[in-house]
């Protein structure tokens, strides 16, 4: 991967992060515009901004080459992903600083960052309504291990699909599982949805869409169990041949999984 690449990388997932907690960062010493007045000063900090960005590319590249000749099945490989989203969210910001030093050289840029930073930031507010879906990356007891982008790519067409506007985040994570009859840790994915103030939904809706597409992902990558974690609520999504790998105890406070065939509480 060149450079250009993994700047281009970098800035897209500039999409991922929230303006309003960059925009401290960039604008607070030694970054200030007052600061930014001093050419020296400017200069010397965008020789730092370049030099950080350089470095932190060639350890990406690096980093990349070794999660490529890893299986999918490593946990070294799951480690290195995580350490490659951090790495893009931060030459993001370099790039980000980069571009704002180089406007800063003239007059009208000055200003223009002036008015920006002086700018009110604007906001919206909804009700709060979360959803967050626990996917295992191995299919079923035993089958291949899905990778991150398999879930990506999925989640991507699926909200294209079915012209659905939401804010998903999806992430890496480890599942640590034991009962009387198994045990293990197996890679997972994380996926997480808000009710964006941009396309707010009602409890119901809002409900019915992150229970619709927790079911399309068990049944994509073969999971016999699935969690869904709601607001007030945590739903654990059985497919009708679930094996009995799990105990299930039977409390007043436990009720059995619903299995995908039966009626889903109100």
């Amino acid at each position: 991967m060149t450079y250009d690449e993994i700047e281009l990388n970098a800035l897209s997932s500039l999409d991922a992060l929230n303006v309003a907690a960059i925009r401290p960062q960039l604008f607070a010493p030694p970054f200030s515009t007052a600061a930014l007045r001093d050419d020296e000063l400017r200069e010397k900090l965008l020789r730092d901004v370049e030099q950080n960005a350089a470095r932190k590319a060639n350890f990406r590249a690096r980093l990349l080459f070794e999660k490529n000749e890893l299986s999918p099945a490593s946990s070294r490989r799951f480690e290195l992903e995580e350490e490659l989203r951090e790495l893009d969210e931060e030459l993001a910001r370099e790039r980000l600083r980069a571009q704002w030093l180089e406007l800063s050289a003239t007059k009208a840029g000055r200003q223009t960052l002036l008015e920006i930073e002086e700018a009110p930031l604007h906001s919206l507010q909804t009700p709060r309504h979360e959803a967050r879906i626990t996917l295992g990356l191995q299919r079923g007891f035993g089958g291949p291990t899905h990778s991150m982008g398999e879930v990506e790519k999925f989640v991507q067409d699926y909200l294209t699909t079915n012209g659905h506007l939401w804010s998903v985040a999806i992430s890496a994570t480890r599942l640590v599982y034991s009962s009387s009859k198994s045990a293990g840790i197996e890679d997972g994915a994380e996926i997480g949805l808000i009710n964006d103030p941009r396309f707010p939904a009602s409890p119901d809706d809002f409900r019915a869409r992150a229970l619709e597409l927790a079911l399309a992902l068990r049944e994509k990558f073969g999971q016999e169990r699935l969690c869904l974690v709601l607001t007030n609520e945590i739903l654990m999504l059985e497919a009708p041949n679930a094996s009995t790998a799990f105990d299930v105890p039977t409390t007043a406070e436990t009720r059995r999984p619903q299995r995908a065939s039966e009626n889903i509480p109100d």
